[in-house]
């Protein structure tokens, strides 16, 4: 990614982010936040994980750290506090990056407090924009690989570790998929078809619309079947 593109990525959040009016507010203007969220979204850094939190303020956020390990080494920074989360996930044989939201509420936090962090949420949630689910975790249980490439799966809609030539990393058909798809469609396609029908002659029903009225041509076209004198002239009617 280039320089501008990074320069880019980092004005469209700073953008982002509301300065508080007050401590029920979410404070994100710390410059460190956005540094380490504008590195993650740079394709060429191999940063993967952001945690920010409170520590001693009541709307402040500041980062409690960063890294390259991913969701295991980040799952060592978790502490008994409410803090927000935001890493990729590479998912799948295709190696598709995903980025997740994540807020952390441990059980042993206080009603009061995780009321008042939940509040909050919309504003990070706004700041970070960019990811695929949001996850919930109150224990260090709820934040596995299977759990969490479940939820991608059910996010995305698709398996892109499966194909139908059944093979692993770097064998799936494709194509095949493709070849599926397409005659699925044709065979759809037949089913719904519907020929065209000519009646000849004199009609013995009168026609309707959908909802039952009958047709009835409107003056401007009746008046088209008249000569200047008002009469009916029989060229312009069409056999």
């Amino acid at each position: 990614m280039s320089d501008d593109a990074s320069e880019r990525i980092r004005k469209e959040a700073q953008a982002r982010i509301v300065p508080p009016k007050s401590t029920k507010d979410a404070d994100l203007s710390n410059e460190e936040i956005l540094n380490v969220y504008t590195k993650m979204r740079n394709d060429n850094d191999p940063t993967n994980w952001l945690i920010i939190g409170y520590r001693e303020s009541q709307n402040e956020l500041q980062v409690y750290g960063s890294g390259e390990g991913g969701l295991e080494e980040m799952k060592q920074h978790l502490v008994e506090e409410p803090l927000f989360g935001y890493f990729s996930h590479v998912y799948g044989d295709t190696n598709r990056k995903k980025f997740i939201f994540l807020s952390w509420l441990p059980e042993s936090v206080g009603g009061m407090k995780k009321s008042r962090v939940m509040g909050h949420k919309a504003a990070v949630d706004a700041f970070f924009k960019y990811f695929h689910i949001t996850i919930s975790a109150f224990q260090l249980s709820d934040l596995n690989q299977s759990n969490i490439e479940a939820r991608l799966k059910a996010a995305g809609g698709a398996d892109y570790g499966v194909g139908t030539g059944g093979g692993t990393r770097g064998e799936q058909n494709f194509g095949g998929i493709k070849d599926q798809a397409k005659n699925l469609y044709l065979e759809k396609e037949k089913e719904t078809n519907v020929s065209i029908v000519y009646e000849k002659g004199p009609l013995t029903t009168t026609p309707c619309d959908l909802s039952g009225r009958s047709f009835v041509a409107p003056q401007s076209e009746a008046k088209k079947n008249l000569n200047l004198t008002g009469n009916l002239d029989s060229s312009k009617i069409k056999n």
